[in-house]
């Protein structure tokens, strides 16, 4: 896919979403994306807005409806790589 070139590691089209749902339930995701690090995350983000593609981020998938019509658009998935550990950093704010 021209879209995603070169990111083909971390994409699959057509994704059956009700598989990263806790409630098992939910149509397939456009373009489903899972960066492994910033570089990756940047490029999809950079990708997506140049293409007008609309993105929704995906965390653990708890409290989460999905229509069975599926989401057209990218689905960007964080939870591999080094989005495994994130922190919260206090800066005294």
């Amino acid at each position: 896919m021209k879209l995603f070139a070169g990111l083909e590691e971390i994409l699959k089209q057509d994704e059956p979403l009700s598989r990263h749902t806790w409630l098992g339930i939910g149509g397939p995701g456009q373009y489903f994306l899972e960066p492994r690090n910033i570089d990756e995350l940047t490029e999809v983000v950079r990708r997506c807005r140049k293409n007008e593609i609309p993105m929704f981020v995906l965390g653990s998938g708890a409290n989460l409806l999905i229509d069975d019509a599926g989401v057209k658009g990218a689905v960007v998935c964080l939870r591999q790589g080094d989005f495994l550990n994130v922190e919260l950093i206090d800066d005294g704010m």
